[in-house]
């Protein structure tokens, strides 16, 4: 499920893409934790469960798009290095 979250964020940002790659860090040292638990940690904790019901009425799959969504509105974050 990682290495597809990578192709998509790669697709999708580019350049947060090839920050990450310079800088020796990769889409796992984000996304593994919330790739194994379906985004439990994000919070607010009524915005998961929503999350939640998306995925299971939509499928599973779907977790790989909310991560890189997520992963995109943090990007100045993790750009500086805040994330």
């Amino acid at each position: 499920m990682l290495q597809l979250l990578d192709q998509c964020l790669e697709y999708l940002d580019k350049e947060l893409h090839n920050y990450l790659q310079l800088n020796g860090h990769s889409v796992d040292d984000y996304a593994e934790i919330c790739t194994q638990h379906f985004s439990v940690f994000f919070q607010p904790a009524n915005q998961v469960v929503k999350l939640w019901d998306l995925l299971l009425s939509h499928g599973l799959h779907l977790n790989v798009l909310a991560i890189a969504s997520r992963m995109l509105l943090a990007k100045e974050d993790i750009m500086d290095g805040t994330e």
